[in-house]
């Protein structure tokens, strides 16, 4: 939690969970190049004046970014061939594995979790 409490992020709520919600709304470019690569998490930024939405997942290891919202990812479009990029998807799918990933992981850390 550290980690991110020293970019200006606080805690969403108080709870004993070991998964915590963490909030930045004075984040400005959403905290681009600042994220952490050594600790599990996923995120998201909204647009502001001159960027556009993200989705972030990391696994500890690797963090991945992709442009989009909990509304769906902005696909770069190929106008010539009339059809979303390679990298684009390719992109997606990553981001969406190493996700599911983390979610997996966040799902057997709340489990471990003892009955209060």
């Amino acid at each position: 939690m550290a980690l991110f409490e020293e970019l200006g992020f606080v805690p969403d709520d108080e709870d004993d969970s070991p998964v915590v919600g963490m909030t930045d709304e004075e984040a400005n470019y959403g905290h681009a190049n600042d994220l952490p690569t050594t600790v599990p998490f996923l995120a998201q930024h909204e647009a502001g004046g001159n960027y556009g939405p993200y989705l972030f997942a990391c696994d500890g290891k690797q963090l991945i970014e992709v442009p989009g919202s909990e509304h769906g990812f902005a696909i770069e479009w190929d106008y010539h061939e009339g059809e979303p990029t390679a990298k684009s998807i390719a992109e997606i799918r990553h981001y969406l594995a190493l996700r599911k990933k983390v979610q997996r992981w966040f799902q057997r850390l709340k489990k471990t979790q003892p009955k209060a």
